[in-house]
């Protein structure tokens, strides 16, 4: 009995061990114990963490905040902000002078403190004086008035003698009610009447309507001003008269021979500005040419004036009086009557109307797809519609700029500076090889290189080895080469120096006799002081068909490249060998 009750005992024991997480959920409850919050549970006896409370919304929770304004809402981006009063919400702003609030304000013109104002017409200025104004309906800026019956914007207009709605008007002589008008040239009160006698400027006399059956011709003159006197001679025809025309309407004496006309007058006459019949001719008999000759027109002072003279008449054109080129003056039809007008209304022209309806027009109006005003045209390789156009240096599908080794960019790469300008590649030694007959390609220094079986030192190889004296770890025998005994040599980021030979006849470096630590990087001349290869650019490049490839850069600053022949070559900008 004593037995079982320590197993029940300890069958409890284990029980309320393994429930105990239970029993505390039952025996302690967990909630918000926060009885300000809004989820406050009165049951909880264990605080859990998840009280939450109202927002200035009312929200349980709710993320909601009062901004400087007093404005409650959880958008940040319409946060309340200072004026330059520093007042919350303020709508103070600095005038156009910088002074917070100030009362300095830009005009119409956007001038500070300016004067300018804008008008009823919407006119920035600042003159009154040419203000806008309304006029009589009412209009800022109309040009309506009163007419002369009092009417606003009315019809009714004065007359010249200033009578409303008279009739009178001014004549070409400024006379009011006169009676003076243009002729048919635009002179005022002058007697032509047909347009085709209106004279052109500078003077003329031609032979016209030649008759050889009746022995008659005209005499053409257009002068553009006053004639006082006129002579000239006529090859070609036996002259038997002369009459009529300008110059026996203004009274004029005509005297002929056999080849010459003379005009004048007594009376102090002038023939007025024309392009009329001087006079009419009659002769006798003729030749197969008439020409005129010596011509000479005088003006009212006597002086003669220079005279355009008509070409000859050798009595042959067209004498079809229907034809669109009938000459009057013909009197030996020639077969050159022509009939139909062109589309430029010339005689028996060539000009047609294209397939653009135009005239003359060759179709220039139809683009390079042959329809009418299209907008087709051809690109800079001479493709219609294409899409090929020119670079920025004019060339068509060109490339653009180049860009040089320095970054200048040019049109032609023979236009790019020498890359190679001040740079010198001397020789080196970089381990046991030699680098000479360096020469610079494209910015970058090209050398040959060779192996020194002895070593390389002061940019050539070593002719002893390394067993007698030459950056030897051995120097019982220096004779004739103490200057390459135990010499000052660089091994990783250590320069060693100040070396000698001890008395086993070994070299001896350290700190006792010279080492430095160069955090650049050392030659066999000491530390470097800055690293050579920052900055340097051993970027693959072709020279001559040489392709050169797998760049390196040394100890002193230059490159080191494979190199390969391109059997198709290469352009200096390749990363490869053309195919």
């Amino acid at each position: 009995m004593k037995y079982k009750n320590l197993i029940f005992l300890f069958s409890f024991c284990l029980f309320i061990s393994c429930e105990r997480g239970w029993l505390n959920k039952i025996l302690y409850p967990p909630g918000c114990t926060d009885e300000i919050a809004c989820n406050y549970d009165m049951s909880a006896s264990k605080d859990d963490g998840s009280c939450l409370y109202l927002d200035c919304n009312d929200d349980c929770g709710g993320a909601s905040v009062f901004d400087q304004c007093g404005v409650c809402d959880d958008n940040d981006s319409n946060n309340c902000t200072q004026d330059c009063l520093g007042i919350w919400g303020g709508n103070a702003s600095q005038d156009c002078e910088g002074v917070c609030d100030g009362p300095a304000i830009e005009d119409c013109n956007g001038i500070c403190n300016g004067s300018a104002v804008l008008d009823q017409c919407g006119i920035c200025d600042d003159d009154d004086s040419n203000n806008c104004t309304q006029d009589c309906l009412g209009i800022w800026g109309g040009n309506a008035s009163q007419d002369c019956e009092g009417v606003c914007d009315g019809p009714a207009i004065e007359d010249c003698n200033g009578i409303c709605n008279g009739t009178d008007i001014q004549d070409c002589l400024g006379i009011c009610g006169g009676v003076a008008d243009f002729d048919a040239c635009g002179i005022c009160n002058g007697q032509i009447t047909n347009p085709i006698e209106c004279p052109e400027q500078g003077y003329s006399l031609s032979l016209s309507n030649v008759i050889l059956s009746s022995g008659s011709l005209d005499i053409l003159m257009n002068n553009e001003a006053a004639i006082a006197g006129f002579q000239f001679g006529i090859d070609g025809i036996d002259i038997s008269g002369a009459s009529g025309g300008t110059s026996e309407d203004a009274g004029f004496e005509v005297s002929t021979s056999s080849s010459t006309v003379l005009g004048f007058t007594l009376t102090g006459n002038t023939i007025a500005p024309s392009n009329n019949i001087l006079t009419t001719i009659t002769f006798n008999s003729s030749s197969d040419e008439i020409c005129l000759y010596d011509v000479i027109l005088s003006d009212p002072l006597g002086i003669a004036v220079d005279v355009e003279v008509g070409g000859c008449f050798d009595g042959f054109g067209c004498t079809d009086a229907s034809a669109c080129n009938y000459d009057p003056s013909a009197s030996v039809d020639d077969g050159s009557c022509a009939y139909e007008l062109d589309c430029l209304g010339e005689c028996d022209g060539s000009a047609l109307i294209d397939d653009c309806g135009v005239c003359n027009g060759n179709n220039a109006d139809q683009d390079c797809l042959g329809i009418c005003f299209g907008d087709a045209e051809f690109d800079c390789a001479g493709e219609c519609n294409g899409d090929a156009v020119e670079d920025v240096c004019g060339e068509c599908n060109g490339p653009g700029y180049y860009t040089c080794n320095d970054g200048t960019q040019v049109c032609n790469l023979e236009n790019c500076p020498d890359p190679c300008t001040g740079i010198n590649c001397p020789d080196y030694c970089s381990g046991n090889y030699l680098y000479y007959n360096g020469n610079c390609i494209n910015g970058s220094c090209n050398y040959s290189n060779t192996y020194c079986s002895n070593g390389c030192s002061n940019n050539q190889c070593n002719t002893q080895s390394s067993d007698d004296c030459n950056n030897n770890y051995y120097c019982s025998d220096c004779a004739g080469c103490e200057s390459n005994c135990c010499p000052n040599f660089c091994s990783g980021n250590y320069y060693y120096y100040n070396n000698t030979c001890d008395s086993q006849g070994f070299c001896s470096w350290g700190p006792a006799n010279g080492q430095q630590y160069c955090p650049n990087g050392c030659n066999s001349n000491g530390c470097i002081d800055n690293d050579p290869c920052q900055g340097v650019n051993c970027s693959s490049f072709c020279s001559n068909g040489i392709y050169y490839f797998n760049g390196t850069c040394t100890d002193s600053g230059n490159c080191n490249y494979s190199t390969y022949v391109c059997p198709n070559g290469c352009n200096w900008q390749a990363t490869s060998c053309n195919d």
